[in-house]
């Protein structure tokens, strides 16, 4: 069960952030020279939070792989 719920947090958090990476631009009645509404600032953010993501979860299976290892002797 725990592990349900932890998988609905996180689809919920990318929902989340999946609606705010498709920003549209403000009025479009406003002035036609308008910059584009960037929406790739928080990239770079994601990929460290992956990495870091995929450091740990690497970590934790080798922590269990050295604890499998020790209780065979």
């Amino acid at each position: 069960m725990k592990n349900y719920l932890k998988n609905l947090m996180l689809l919920a958090v990318f929902t989340v952030f999946a609606f705010n990476g498709y920003a549209q631009p403000g009025n479009p009645v406003g002035e036609p020279d308008e910059p584009p509404v960037p929406i790739d600032d928080y990239i770079p953010h994601f990929i460290v939070l992956a990495v870091a993501l995929a450091g740990y979860w690497f970590y934790k299976q080798a922590q269990k792989e050295k604890k499998l290892h020790r209780s065979e002797y």
